[in-house]
């Protein structure tokens, strides 16, 4: 709880720190509360380096901000907050298949979030690059 207040708290600028130090601490303290390993955990930000694919997609699709921005149920913080781990998700290397097509599919996820954090309705551009099958069909390893 208390992390989840100091994040909003520093999305509004009104305490020190940043938001990958707030998601981190979020994460820990939901391990704490949850008894889960980290692994179980919503990986919002590790304190340790970027998100990993498997995190992003947790967080991101498993876990249904990706849905809920499409449907136009998230908080202006949520859909931001969806804008930076697609970012983190693009900077990855892909698991198989060619980077020239990572780097589209990705770029496409970036992009669309990107209009809907700016004030945009969520459209189907968004809804077409979150198409799971698209990319695993070729990236992810069987």
């Amino acid at each position: 709880m208390v992390a989840r207040l100091t994040f909003c708290l520093i999305l509004a600028g009104l305490a020190g720190g940043t938001s990958s130090q707030v998601w981190a601490s979020d994460n820990v303290a939901a391990a704490a509360t949850s008894g889960a390993n980290s692994d179980e955990v919503a990986p919002d930000a590790p304190a340790d380096g970027p998100l990993t694919i498997k995190q992003v997609m947790r967080y991101a699709m498993t876990q249904h901000l990706c849905k809920k921005v499409i449907k136009n149920q998230a908080s202006p913080e949520e859909q931001q907050r969806l804008v930076e781990i697609l970012e983190a998700l693009a900077k990855c290397k892909p698991p198989i298949g060619s980077e020239t097509s990572w780097n589209e599919k990705t770029a496409a996820l970036v992009t669309a979030a990107k209009e809907v954090a700016a004030g945009k309705p969520a459209n189907k551009s968004l809804m077409e690059a979150a198409n799971c099958s698209a990319c695993h069909n070729e990236h992810r390893p069987k």
